[in-house]
């Protein structure tokens, strides 16, 4: 077995051989789908455990399935799961299947077949003329919104593949290869760009244990450099910042997980004090200015006094707006200050929208009475008329559903109460308020699924789904170690589910939104209800034409706690989900909903019909899931 991470981190002065990785990659050759096989002797004989590439099911042996086999098939399975978990860690073969991902969005290809037509001679020839005669060129079409659309599918499509990658790292973690799972969230932290899942990385290194991650997060603090992708590879530094950005990221990312890991006391004594220097070290000198920020922000998360002075002073750094903002929202959040919070709250009527709601996010979560009076505000009392610019007000009621505090939702009935302002946003409302276990509001929610001719009090409604984040739980993440919940069963479709939302996000009209968002948020709250309609309800969205309400639905069958939701699950088991980057994504909701099955109800007659039906499932992982859980040796 390898080393532990506190080991093998020991010998952090040797660089990675990223180029060797690269040319490996290369090297890979597809192989032929797996013989379906009835037995795992069978399968592990016919070495089928290293071909798939179904991350779920090493997860399920080695977080559920241990103890089925002999010692013997034990080892040959994690010998084959390893071999398997490799090449779906393998770093440059996610940066080549997310490059080519990143081109294969509808915008995209409309981009450049636009282009492309720009080129052909008679355009070209078009152009010299109008160029001597004066006359505009002619343009590719290309509207602003079709940019911006092109653009979110091409960091998307770059992201997608990070998504099952993140699932085998965890794996890997199971059968004892930490190192290069840890190595595996550090390449995702800078190479990804979409922030929810640079985040959700940071919280898988948080989630490896107190321990492990203080010794990654502390080395990477002080070898960015040397574990930079950019640098590894030979690029240039930024002459501004005298350091590649992809050390920004990561030195950045390491002094935030540090500070929460002070923050939720999962190190103390000389680690903390050595955790604590360190972030220190990167609030002052003109050097470490790309790292003020988040700095600040680690320092806020472990609350810790000796602190206060270098956020004080970074709250008053006048030539980056980014680092005041996140001083003065360490101050308000870590440590109650006066000063800050009505600071922050001079901000809450900006202009600028996403500034607005950064600081009510923060002073909601500093318990700030009057953000929240400005909240219910915000929603009874203004119409989206008063002023020019984005509504807040579906923004500001997700904020107070991601609270999950009493006087959140004290907040939300209030708003209930008092009136939204129009039918939406009252059963948006509804949907939060059920999220937050106020079963009064079942029927409005039941009602509100099959509405589509919404009434607004403004035309071209935009709402923001907040807070994507499926994988990420960060603080509170911090000290799982061990144990198997069904959460954990179902986090690979949350990935595919924030994906595909953002997916939708970007390029759904206003009004397709506003019914689209509140029924897959509405999948949300029913997954936690208790109510015996729910279940219900969750069946039948699972016939929705929006692949992110079906998906939504189906986690919430897996994770809902009624066995009634068993025969959700098997609905659910025969659907398609789409896929990313061309590759289905059914065989890891199929797997996913199958450990989940096993998990909740193990005795009950129907998850041995559902293994029964995986036991010859298209998907070598679901079949070897299905295979183990019978003892089908």
């Amino acid at each position: 077995m390898p080393r532990a991470l506190s080991q093998s981190i020991s010998a952090h002065s040797h660089r990675p051989n990223l180029l060797a990785t690269f040319f490996c990659a290369l090297a890979v050759i597809p192989l032929p789908p797996a013989a379906v096989a009835d037995t795992i002797q069978e399968m592990l004989d016919a070495d089928t455990l290293s071909d798939t590439d179904n991350p779920v099911a090493a997860r399920y042996f080695v977080e559920q399935g241990r103890g089925v086999l002999t010692k013997e098939m034990e080892d040959r399975a994690v010998e084959q799961l390893r071999a398997s978990l490799k090449r779906q860690t393998n770093v440059m073969g996610r940066v080549m299947q997310g490059m080519s991902g990143m081109m294969s969005g509808p915008a995209t290809q409309k981009m450049q077949q636009q282009a492309s037509e720009m080129m052909k001679p008679s355009n070209v020839t078009k152009m010299v003329i109008g160029g001597v005669l004066g006359i505009p060129p002619p343009t590719p079409g290309m509207t602003q919104r079709q940019g911006e659309l092109a653009q979110q599918e091409m960091r998307q499509g770059f992201a997608d593949p990070w998504i099952r990658g993140i699932e085998a790292a965890k794996a890997l973690e199971g059968i004892g290869e930490v190192q290069a799972a840890g190595q595996f969230y550090v390449n995702c932290i800078q190479l990804v760009m979409a922030d929810w899942m640079k985040d959700g990385c940071l919280d898988a290194i948080l989630g490896m244990g107190p321990r492990r991650a203080y010794v990654l997060l502390g080395w990477l603090a002080e070898n960015a450099e040397q574990a930079s992708f950019m640098h590894n590879m030979g690029s240039e530094t930024n002459a501004e910042q005298e350091i590649d950005p992809s050390s920004v990221q990561l030195r950045g990312a390491a002094l935030r997980g540090l500070g929460a890991l002070i923050g939720s006391e999962g190190i103390k004594g000389d680690e903390r004090e050595r955790a604590l220097a360190t972030i220190l070290r990167y609030t002052d000198g003109k050097e470490n200015a790309p790292f003020y920020a988040d700095a600040a922000t680690g320092l806020g998360r472990a609350g810790d006094p000796r602190g206060l002075a270098s956020i004080k002073r970074l709250a008053k750094y006048h030539k980056d707006e980014a680092v005041e903002d996140a001083a003065r929202m360490a101050l308000a959040t870590g440590f109650k200050d006066g000063g800050a919070i009505k600071s922050l709250r001079g901000e809450l009527d900006s202009d600028n929208a996403d500034r607005a709601m950064r600081m009510a996010t923060a002073l909601l979560g500093a318990g700030d009475e009057e953000t929240f009076e400005w909240a219910v505000e915000v929603v009874t009392k203004r119409r989206a008329s008063d002023k020019q610019g984005v509504d807040l007000r579906p923004r500001v009621v997700r904020e107070l559903a991601v609270l999950r505090t009493d006087r959140a939702r004290q907040a939300l009935t209030q708003i209930s109460s008092d009136g939204a302002g129009n039918d939406w946003l009252q059963a948006w409302t509804s949907v939060a308020l059920l999220e937050l276990g106020d079963a009064d509001q079942m029927p409005e929610v039941s009602a509100a699924l099959d509405k589509t001719d919404w009434t607004l009090d403004r035309s071209g409604l935009r709402t923001l789904w907040s807070r994507i984040s499926p994988i990420l739980n960060l603080a509170a993440g911090v000290l799982l170690t061990g144990g198997v919940d069904v959460q954990k069963t179902i986090q690979v479709v949350g990935g595919m589910i924030a994906a595909e939302r953002s997916r939708f996000l970007a390029k759904a009209t206003d009004r397709e939104l506003l019914s689209v968002q509140l029924r897959w948020q509405a999948a949300d709250a029913l997954a936690l209800s208790s109510d015996p309609a729910a279940v219900g309800e969750l069946m039948a969205m699972l016939d929705d034409p929006e692949l992110a309400v079906r998906m939504s639905a189906a986690r919430a069958l897996a994770v809902h706690s009624d066995q009634r939701s068993l025969d959700g699950i098997a609905k659910a088991f025969t659907l398609d989900f789409g896929a990313e980057n061309g590759v289905s994504r059914a065989p890891e909701v199929r797997a996913a909903l199958l450990r989940s099955a096993l998990l909740q109800f193990p005795n009950d007659p129907r998850t041995r019909a559902l293994c029964d039906t995986a036991l010859t499932d298209t998907d070598s992982g679901v079949r070897f899931i299905a295979a183990v859980a019978l003892k089908r040796t």
